[in-house]
């Protein structure tokens, strides 16, 4: 995206890490409340979740964050938003980590179990907060474990 490629709608963005040995337990303890923290209640964050690769082989993890549009993700980061974001304490935690950034389609939704529906646009009767809304009523669903910001 750094060609400015036109596009028109939501963004993921993907970090990337490599934990070194002895401190994947530590970086998984950093996504859920630091990286949490940097994405959550910022102006046009959709929401985010992170996970660790399934092979043995190596430490490797993502965080993900989903952003209305280009422009929020550019606010947030600023003019280095194509540069990983590192929070005090991750370069001791981390061997190597990247940044990417991917247009959204129109046609996308999360599903965990016990999930609830709930358009993005529309009130939640749980909470009373009205989420930010992509284009043509995505539907986005929540249940135990799938958080947005």
């Amino acid at each position: 995206m750094s060609n400015d490629k036109a596009f028109d709608g939501s963004v993921l963005r993907v970090f990337e890490a490599r934990a070194k040995p002895g401190c994947a337990d530590s970086l998984t303890k950093k996504f859920a409340t630091t990286s949490v923290d940097v994405v959550r209640n910022q102006p046009g964050n959709q929401g985010h979740f992170f996970g660790e690769r399934i092979s043995d082989k190596d430490d490797v993890f993502l965080f993900v964050s989903v952003w209305r549009d280009l422009n929020a993700v550019k606010t947030r980061f600023g003019d280095e938003w194509e540069n990983s974001f590192l929070p005090p304490g991750y370069s001791e935690l981390i061997d190597e980590c990247s940044i990417k950034h991917f247009a959204l389609k129109t046609d996308w939704h999360l599903i965990s179990e016990a999930a609830t529906p709930l358009v993005l646009g529309q009130r939640s009767d749980a909470e009373g907060v009205v989420l930010d809304a992509p284009r043509d009523g995505v539907e986005l669903l929540l249940g135990e474990g799938v958080t947005r910001g």
